[in-house]
């Protein structure tokens, strides 16, 4: 989540945002949602094999914002539709506003090669 964070933060910075590196940073958000997604559903299955189906319940609600988030997103990016998948990164960048994220990571750039790896999925 944190690389997620970093790569919003990194596109709002105007002097280095290109259409290349926007697509980049929306892949890389669509490829972080898809393994939050899954982490999220082994947590509640885990839970609910359990018994613990309130718990798996609460927590599936607390996370619903990722398989709505994911899907718009995907879709946009599929349509090749930026100016909508952009919305939806700045939803996604309100949701994550609250994450600190490290002053030695700001010059790493994990999303470079993110838009080939989320077209191979």
């Amino acid at each position: 989540m944190r690389g997620m964070a970093q790569a919003l933060r990194a596109a709002a910075e105007p002097a280095d945002s290109s259409r290349t590196e926007e697509r980049e940073i929306l892949a890389f958000l669509a490829l972080g949602l898809a393994e939050l997604q899954e982490s999220v559903m082994e947590t509640t299955v885990a839970w609910e094999r359990r018994a613990y189906w309130v718990k798996a319940d609460r927590f599936r609600h607390q996370w619903g914002w990722v398989p709505r988030n994911l899907a718009r997103l995907e879709t946009s990016l599929r349509q090749d539709d930026m100016l909508q998948a952009g919305a939806c990164g700045l939803e996604i960048a309100g949701l994550l506003a609250d994450l600190k994220v490290k002053p030695g990571r700001a010059t790493s750039r994990p999303w470079k090669g993110a838009w080939r790896a989320w077209e191979a999925r």
